[in-house]
């Protein structure tokens, strides 16, 4: 599936991953100021494979993604795919993790095997982006911070057991007895992000914004 998300599930669930989504991809909209008329396709809400776009060639004028095709594994094929459905002047816009050492080693502790979607934080590193888009796209880049807010930390566990594709990847591999391991040591790492009633943990992660040439 395209962004890895679209696990068989409550659908609820999938509801409140896309609001606590929902402050970078309207900033992106912002950034990329869709006009009247523009030809939008946003990766988020498409059905298919990134890496194989079933449009004609320079079909959108914006392209937008908020972490959605960074869990494709050719990175080539779906940079020669943006470029080629996007015309001259188009825009597109995305945005893709940064690595979190928390996390990672969170994930290192449960299993030795190497994650699924290990590479997708490539997407943001600007010299990795500019090898794949440059040659096609004016390129910029800004920082941000996603502040995952939450009940608790299980609130948080329901939520990212079924849309991240790492997390998901990786309770398919485990035991029963590992995956509650997996369980408990996550919810206690969001639960010391708490404040009061609430808990407020950030995730760090890169826009990239061009302008095909």
């Amino acid at each position: 599936m395209l962004a890895g998300v679209r696990e068989v599930g409550d659908e609820a669930i999938h509801e409140r991953f896309a609001e606590v989504l929902a402050p970078v991809r309207d900033e992106l909209l912002e950034r990329l100021t869709p006009r009247e008329g523009d030809r939008f396709l946003d990766l988020n809400a498409f059905e298919g494979n990134p890496e194989y776009l079933p449009f004609d060639d320079d079909s959108f004028d914006v392209v937008l993604s908020t972490f959605a095709f960074i869990w494709a594994p050719d990175h080539a094929n779906v940079a020669s795919e943006l470029a080629r459905v996007v015309p001259a002047g188009g825009r597109l816009g995305f945005t893709a993790w940064k690595p979190n050492p928390k996390l990672g080693e969170l994930y290192r502790r449960i299993s030795e095997e190497p994650l699924e979607g290990r590479e997708s934080t490539e997407w943001g590193r600007e010299d990795h982006v500019e090898d794949m888009l440059g040659e096609d796209f004016e390129l910029d880049f800004e920082d941000g911070t996603l502040w995952l807010d939450g009940e608790s930390g299980e609130d948080l566990w329901q939520i990212f057991s079924h849309t991240s594709p790492p997390v998901v990847s990786l309770l398919r591999r485990l035991d029963d007895e590992r995956s509650e391991e997996f369980h408990r040591a996550f919810v206690e790492l969001f639960e010391s992000y708490r404040r009061d009633d609430r808990l407020r943990a950030p995730r760090r992660y890169r826009m990239t914004l061009g302008r095909r040439r």
